[in-house]
């Protein structure tokens, strides 16, 4: 049972829309470029990805625009391509981001700071300050694993240090599109004016992590830079699944796939929480996050994450995620309501709490 997997289920892939944006590529698919392309990506979908920008705030056109093979790869392409080797990473922290390790392949190094803590944020980069080579990485909405998402307050506060700063920012914001009730707050590429942040989002968390499609905002010049590097590595994304991702977005399908996925994806998250609220309320904490797939859970007594990880894969085979792989504490996990089924999310809830129980007993 994987309550621990940041993906969709098989049932809440659009298979309908995807097949009829397959049909529809296919009446033109003699007129697609299969050979190696420039590495910007097909155009038809940069533009379409910069006008729905818009509508967040977010004034550019498709020349500011490369797609990628997801967002990991878009923050391989900035970091390799943009940053030298000792460069510092400010990062906010439980992320994601700390489980892939994607910054020490470079010999980066990661300056953490609690999650939306903007005094510590701001002093950490004060006494940073001298060093040339810097960046900031931010999941701007609904952290993995978390689920808390920056205030707009927060963001205007990250753009002020940049600028005053002179540091580029990565904005991670895989999870923008599963809100549940109120649509978040602007991205914080919004409130750049000086061309400072690098936006990155995919539609591996809404439509399909096979179809490896994801996207960079940011100036000409710097798309233009990563476009190059592309080329030099691997060539460009596949252009059947952006064209097929283009004709979702143009007909309209993704977004009615998105409103179904929405209201699916919070009845599963009330599901979770009403067993949790049962359950856990005397062992551990929680939020409630307003989107995205995860629910962070910290136990209030001391509880080994990694013997409970090893108990319950090998004589449960329940896989959960321990919070210290993430850059939590010792006693915090991630739960994942957006991949199994109710019947199984009960069951293996049911399963942690007793061997939680056991271990604070004991």
């Amino acid at each position: 049972i994987h309550i621990s997997k940041g993906e969709l289920s098989e049932d809440l892939l659009p298979h309908l829309y995807l097949k009829n944006a397959l049909k529809e590529v296919s009446k033109y698919i003699g007129n697609l470029s299969f050979g190696y392309n420039n590495g910007f990506g097909y155009n038809k979908l940069r533009k379409l990805i910069a006008n729905r920008l818009k509508h967040e705030g977010i004034n550019v056109t498709q020349n500011n625009i490369l797609i990628t093979s997801g967002a990991l790869h878009a923050i391989h392409l900035l970091t390799t391509g943009f940053l030298s080797q000792n460069a510092l990473v400010f990062s906010f922290t439980p992320s994601y981001i700390d489980s892939t390790h994607i910054f020490n392949t470079s010999n980066l190094k990661q300056i953490k700071i609690p999650y939306s803590n903007n005094q510590q944020f701001n002093k950490t980069i004060q006494k940073y300050h001298h060093y040339k080579d810097k960046v900031i990485y931010v999941e701007s909405t609904f952290n993995n694993p978390t689920g808390q998402s920056l205030s707009s307050h927060s963001k205007e506060s990250i753009i002020k240090l940049s600028c005053r700063h002179n540091i580029p920012v990565i904005e991670d914001d895989i999870y923008r599109d599963l809100w549940f009730e109120e649509k978040p707050s602007p991205p914080l590429k919004s409130f750049d004016n000086s061309g400072k942040v690098f936006y990155i989002s995919s539609f591996s968390k809404t439509l399909a992590p096979a179809l490896r499609i994801g996207w960079i905002a940011a100036s000409e010049k710097v798309i233009e830079q990563l476009a190059d590097i592309r080329m030099q590595s691997d060539y460009g994304s596949s252009i059947l699944s952006q064209a097929v991702v283009y004709e979702m977005l143009k007909s309209g399908d993704y977004d009615i796939h998105l409103t179904r996925l929405r209201k699916i994806l919070k009845d599963k998250q009330n599901f979770m929480l009403t067993i949790l609220d049962k359950l856990f309320s005397t062992i551990a904490t929680w939020h409630i996050p307003l989107g995205g797939f995860f629910i962070w859970i910290k136990f209030k007594d001391d509880v080994n994450t990694k013997k409970l990880f090893l108990d319950l894969l090998h004589k449960e085979k329940i896989l959960l995620n321990p919070g210290f792989i993430y850059g939590g504490e010792e006693n915090t996990i991630r739960l994942s309501y957006s991949y199994e089924t109710t019947d199984n999310i009960e069951f293996a809830l049911h399963k942690i709490h007793e061997y939680v129980k056991h271990c604070i007993d004991n």
